[in-house]
């Protein structure tokens, strides 16, 4: 049981490093990673993504808790400076699945989609196209 927190707990410590290779250990060769039951995307396209929003956001985690040592979930904060405008923040959770000691899903919900928190939304979403328009080589 502990294993597995363990397991959880160095993926979120190391999330948003610049160090995959810290990471694709961790996971499953099925593994998929998902924002707010948006597209899903393999672990590849999940680190091309990551490096490019560490430069952009931070993310802070809670610890990761469960009931049954499979499923696990940690509320995270996700804070978007910007250039001469206010910071915005959002709330949301962050979901794992663990099989067979290995990472299998990873769904990112954000608190109040579309209400309280449609700048923050819109300030990712802008983040991601320009993710998008970028050639990774």
């Amino acid at each position: 049981m502990h294993q597995n927190h363990k397991l959880v707990k160095f993926f979120i410590d190391n999330f948003y490093t610049s160090v995959d290779s810290r990471l694709e250990n961790l996971v499953s060769t099925t593994f998929k990673f998902s924002v707010d039951n948006g597209p899903e995307i393999d672990f590849d396209n999940y680190a091309k993504r990551k490096n490019f929003m560490q430069k952009h956001i931070s993310i802070c985690f809670e610890q990761p808790i469960s009931d049954d040592d499979i499923f696990f979930t940690a509320r995270l904060s996700v804070i978007v400076p910007r250039v001469e405008q206010r910071v915005l923040y959002c709330g949301g959770e962050m979901t794992f699945l663990v099989v067979r000691s290995l990472i299998e899903r990873v769904t990112v919900i954000y608190d109040n989609i579309g209400n309280d928190n449609s700048s923050i939304q819109q300030a990712i979403l802008k983040i991601e196209k320009l993710n998008s328009s970028v050639k990774f080589v």
